[in-house]
């Protein structure tokens, strides 16, 4: 919700700013693929209008920030990514379809990202991905 309203208009210029997908949550986890609940970072994409000169949030525990490029392994799914099940499985899907194909090193297995595609008032065809990042 604290992105939610700083895109609504809780930001120093009493703006609102046009969501952009996907909406990333950035979950970290271990080597036993145990997801750490509390230590996850969800990001929105802001408009290219503002990305110069970004509205500045109201609330300090939001921070603006610039993602470097970087290249990822990809899968997709349907549904909603709220489920932690299918979340895990589509981790494991991903990570044992590199190992298959020799490529169990070439990831980082710290963390992965979650990529959602449509707002939470879409129920059929949602398109959602897992994101693990090439070294």
């Amino acid at each position: 919700m604290k992105l939610f309203n700083y895109i609504s208009g809780c930001n120093n210029k009493h703006e609102e700013i046009p969501i952009a997908t996907p909406v990333l949550t950035k979950v970290y986890y271990n080597l036993n693929g145990q997801f750490h609940p509390s230590n996850f970072t969800v990001s929105f994409f802001i408009s290219f209008k503002y990305q110069g000169n970004p509205p500045v949030p109201t609330d300090n525990t939001i921070v603006v920030s610039r993602c470097s490029s970087f290249s990822a392994y990809v899968v997709s799914f349907g549904g909603y990514m709220k489920l932690v099940p299918q979340i895990r499985h589509n981790v494991k899907k991903l990570a044992d379809a590199l190992e298959r194909d020799g490529l169990g090193k070439s990831y980082i297995k710290d963390y992965f990202y979650t990529a959602v595609y449509d707002n939470p008032y879409v129920v059929n065809n949602r398109h959602n991905e897992i994101w693990l990042i090439k070294k």
